[in-house]
């Protein structure tokens, strides 16, 4: 016992010793780690404040791009309508159209009530001259579908006529591109004096007249007055809608000459390859 006592008197200091360096390594380890953390932290908001600026940066930067572009088109496209635009221009045309209570849900068909729908026919004319309207005129013939009750009715007398018809702004009447303008003022229809209208030439090829129902005692049944554009000339006399026209015409001789030209039997022999094809692959 007494041998005992005295090895673990001469342990116990060495002992102690061990404990100390290993607590010492303890708190010298947990310091490092502190400042590797403390480091990591930086270093990782260093690298996130790095990113927000890069992309707050690149934000302005898309923005500003976009500001300008958008200026840029936005310049372009009015210079391009008023290089594009004619302020002096005539037009004529016919009136093509019907009218019928049926067509407003007065009746719920036709059937029996097809002396209710009108018919109408006539005669148009514009004419603009430096963004100014010179002539506007309508002469239109109505009856009804059995044709009886034939009449006439004459568009005239245009007072505060205006191309400021929303979302335009602009008053004068003009011409732009695909020959499309509008116009409204005040006119005389027969015995309806100071009727509100509105007019959209539509593509060259459209007229189409809106007049105020309650002055014309619904009398066109509140639908729009329809007219089909023959001649459209510009200050030059030129013939605007012709490019239309000339397309339309091109198109149905190209077909023409596409079925001339198609051999006996119906089918050309890329036609005849395709149905090949498809009937072995059981299409």
């Amino acid at each position: 016992m007494i041998i005992l006592s005295s090895s673990f008197s001469s342990i116990l200091p060495r002992l102690s010793g061990t404990l100390g360096a290993f607590e010492t390594i303890k708190n010298h380890l947990a310091l490092r780690s502190t400042e590797i953390t403390m480091k990591t932290r930086i270093i990782a908001t260093t690298l996130m404040m790095t990113m927000i600026i890069y992309s707050l940066l690149i934000t302005v930067i898309k923005q500003e791009a976009f500001t300008q572009n958008t200026t840029a088109t936005s310049s372009s496209l009015s210079t391009a309508t008023n290089q594009s635009a004619k302020d002096t221009f005539n037009a004529h045309g016919t009136i093509s159209g019907i009218a019928a209570d049926t067509m407003i849900g007065s009746n719920e068909t036709l059937g029996s009530h097809s002396a209710d729908l009108f018919v109408l026919g006539g005669n148009w004319s514009l004419g603009v001259k430096g963004g100014n309207l010179t002539d506007f005129e309508t002469d239109i013939v109505m009856m009804k579908f059995d044709g009886t009750q034939r009449h006439l009715h004459r568009i005239e007398n245009m007072t505060n006529a205006t191309g400021a018809v929303p979302p335009v702004t602009n008053e004068n009447i003009t011409l732009v591109s695909k020959n499309y303008t509008a116009f409204m003022g005040i006119v005389d229809i027969g015995q309806w004096k100071n009727v509100s209208i509105t007019g959209n030439l539509n593509n060259g090829n459209i007229l189409i007249l809106n007049v105020d129902p309650i002055k014309t005692e619904h009398h066109f049944k509140g639908l729009p007055i329809y007219g089909i554009v023959t001649s459209l000339t510009d200050r030059q006399q030129n013939q605007t809608n012709q490019t239309n026209m000339t397309s339309m015409q091109q198109q149905q001789n190209q077909t023409q000459t596409a079925q001339q030209n198609q051999p006996e039997g119906g089918q050309d022999p890329l036609s005849q390859l395709g149905e090949m094809l498809g009937n072995m692959f059981g299409q």
